[in-house]
């Protein structure tokens, strides 16, 4: 715990909140191979994923809560990735863009009235040839 003057601020995680539900769901994973008779041997893997956030009718007071979620990163100019399906915005302050640029990091922050439900989507598009085989992972 930090040592703290009247007026500053931490965040101090206790457990989960049990008047909030999180909900977390692939929307969308394909893989578009290339047809054998085309000229492209570009393959196209998309995937797009929801999360549900509920906050309980019992609840006492509306929460603030904060969505970080990664989006795979191309270290390969033959490695193309296209962010799709971005609901609500993200966050876009110098700092939320520099982690997007350096970690594929994305954020969202909202505030959940009691009772209330909210969805925040993203999703990306990677593109590359089929012979590089590359490895696919989030951050």
């Amino acid at each position: 715990f930090p040592l703290m003057r009247v007026g500053d601020v931490t965040t101090l995680n206790l457990g989960v909140d049990p008047n909030i539900s999180v909900e977390w769901e692939t929307i969308e994973d394909t893989r578009e191979n290339p047809g054998r008779f085309t000229l492209s041997s570009t393959a196209h893997i998309t995937r797009v994923y929801r999360v549900t956030l509920r906050l309980s009718a019992a609840a006492r007071a509306p929460v603030d809560v904060v969505i970080e979620e990664s989006v795979p990163l191309s270290r390969d100019s033959r490695v193309e990735v296209k962010v799709v399906s971005i609901q609500p915005a993200a966050l876009d302050a110098e700092a939320d863009r520099q982690a997007r640029e350096e970690r594929g990091l994305y954020r969202w922050r909202l505030r959940l009235a009691p009772g209330e439900t909210q969805n925040v989507r993203w999703g990306y598009v990677l593109s590359f040839d089929e012979d590089l085989e590359p490895v696919l992972s989030e951050n």
